[in-house]
């Protein structure tokens, strides 16, 4: 499942960056995307950081929300993995040929514990 999840955040790194750039600018930035499992990764106006973090989906509820389990990395540090991902994926073979699930034509979104976590 984790290489899926780099796989999908190797695809939303020009995606990811658009937004810190304009958080940079002094945008408003409200980006919050689903990499995969409970795991979203946010770029947020006044918070100068790319968090991954786990949600959860409280019962009764349709909006997901965020858990203490994650990490924020500072810009700095988002540009320097970003700077790294080529070197990860040359130590890390593995890392190197995932794909994420949604790439696969007999994909079943619904059926995907990495595309709906919280079932239907």
């Amino acid at each position: 499942m984790l290489y899926y999840r780099w796989a999908r955040l190797r695809e939303m790194v020009h995606e990811i960056d658009q937004h810190v750039t304009a958080l940079v600018r002094d945008e408003d930035v409200a980006y919050r995307s689903h990499i995969g499992g409970a795991n979203y990764i946010s770029v947020s106006t006044g918070i100068f950081c790319v968090d991954f973090r786990r949600y959860f989906k409280p019962s009764g509820e349709v909006d997901v929300k965020p858990t203490r389990r994650g990490v924020a990395l500072h810009l700095k540090e988002w540009w320097q993995l970003q700077a790294m991902m080529q070197l990860i994926d040359a130590s890390c073979p593995e890392l190197a040929d995932a794909v994420f699930c949604a790439t696969n034509p007999d994909h079943i979104p619904s059926a995907c514990r990495e595309c709906s976590p919280y079932g239907q």
